[in-house]
């Protein structure tokens, strides 16, 4: 089964499959988060609070976790190639 992201804009309300996305798009994706909250999914993810956070933080997590999640199911030479 696909990951899947509900992305709401002005535009409208749409799906975003991760499973039809080349990795390359799915790392720039990890990396605005990365930039966004200033660390790695792990450090970020300890610092969270469920009683505390925000629904955006909590929503990102889950995004953020779903990328990671989706990028260990794709083939490792995919994930190399992504890199050059």
């Amino acid at each position: 089964m696909s990951r899947r992201s509900i992305v709401i804009s002005s535009e409208g309300r749409s799906e975003v499959a991760y499973g039809q996305l080349p990795v390359e798009d799915l790392e720039h994706r990890m990396g605005e988060y990365e930039r966004k909250y200033g660390w790695p999914l792990e450090s970020f993810a300890i610092g969270v609070s469920c009683d505390t956070a925000g629904v955006h933080e909590l929503s990102d997590l889950m995004d953020w976790e779903s990328l990671v999640e989706e990028i260990k199911t794709r083939p490792r030479l995919d994930r190399v190639e992504a890199r050059r």
